[in-house]
């Protein structure tokens, strides 16, 4: 992917986006509009101008785009964790790591 201050310069293009972006999601969904959350593994900058770069956004079919990191979906399991032991590996995981005193923290 480009780099924000190219997405700011107006240098990106549909070559930027994912080739998975599903085509065809509205035959089995009686719908064309969508929101679409892409998760990565690290936000370098800042997510909004990715998240409202028009061309970006057009290569979607115009609908919205929403950007998550790891980081960010770690804290929200983190924040949910409860003593009860959690369905899932990733969920359990934190668990032990907040037994632990291991915590993940926000910037």
């Amino acid at each position: 992917m480009t780099r924000t201050s190219e997405i700011e310069a107006g240098r990106s293009s549909p070559k930027s986006v994912p080739a998975d972006v599903p085509k065809d999601a509205g035959k089995s969904t009686d719908t064309d509009r969508f929101i679409y959350v892409l998760a990565v593994a690290k936000i370098v900058g800042v997510r909004t101008p990715w998240e409202h770069h028009r061309p970006f956004r057009d290569a979607f079919g115009g609908n919205p785009v929403t950007i998550i990191s790891f980081r960010d979906m770690i804290l929200d399991i983190q924040r949910q964790a409860t003593t009860t032991l959690a369905a899932s590996e990733v969920g359990r995981m934190l668990q032990l790591f907040q037994v632990a005193g291991i915590h993940v923290d926000a910037d």
